[in-house]
């Protein structure tokens, strides 16, 4: 008798560790696209903010709205049987039904709709590099949100981290603003330079940009907090 339950065990701890190994991969898996997906976003969308004529960030807002929307409607009409007739009649009643609770979501939908206006204004004024560094005052914003509105406390560490967190970012801004002034006075030889690629408006006020994706940030924090 004892032997097989030795060998249930054995087996129980085999099978265990290959959930657990499994489990593992797949949030590797999800760590490695979380990254690829914030630094392609930052690169794509700052590139397309040098493009001239350049697009009104309202627009690339409600369009991308509109792509969430339909992603969503997809998904609900996958795992529906009636499909996107019965996706889109659930959706309708459940705000028709619940105009209370729908109501609710309207103050974190401005804000996110802001938040995004912000996002795209900031990186008209940032390069990437910046943008991504300074992208992380979000991680600032939220601790502040979560006290201040959740009640949460945070140790002395963490604070200790966000403050060496907010003075990299502010010594990068001073390094910024220092190195544009330069270039400024070393321009003058190469205006007559013709070059075939697409004309471009280059970044030219970082504390601006900087400004904006401090709003940016502040509104996801508030957001989020309003949602929880």
């Amino acid at each position: 008798r004892a032997a097989p339950r030795e060998l249930q065990r054995e087996l129980h701890r085999e099978s265990s560790a290959r959930r657990m190994s499994a489990d593992s991969r797949l949030r590797l898996f999800c760590l490695w696209l979380i990254v690829f997906q914030n630094s392609s976003l930052i690169l794509v969308t700052s590139y397309s903010r040098t493009l001239v004529p350049a697009y009104l960030p309202s627009v690339a807002v409600f369009l991308s709205e509109l792509m969430k929307l339909a992603a969503v409607i997809s998904l609900l009409a996958y795992e529906t049987p009636g499909g996107a007739s019965e996706a889109i009649r659930q959706c309708v009643s459940l705000v028709r039904d619940t105009p209370h609770e729908t109501a609710q979501f309207a103050v974190p939908a401005l804000c996110y709709t802001l938040q995004n206006n912000l996002w795209y204004h900031a990186l008209s004024n940032l390069d990437p590099v910046t943008a991504a560094v300074t992208s992380q005052l979000k991680v600032f914003t939220t601790a502040i949100a979560s006290v201040v509105m959740l009640g949460r406390r945070v140790n002395t560490k963490q604070w200790g981290a966000l403050t060496l967190l907010m003075g990299g970012m502010i010594l990068m801004q001073l390094k910024d603003g220092a190195d544009s002034g330069g270039d400024e006075e070393g321009e003058g030889g190469g205006a007559d330079v013709v070059s075939s690629v697409p004309p471009r408006s280059v970044p030219q006020n970082t504390w601006h940009g900087a400004l904006a994706m401090l709003g940016s940030t502040m509104l996801s924090a508030y957001a989020r907090g309003v949602k929880s």
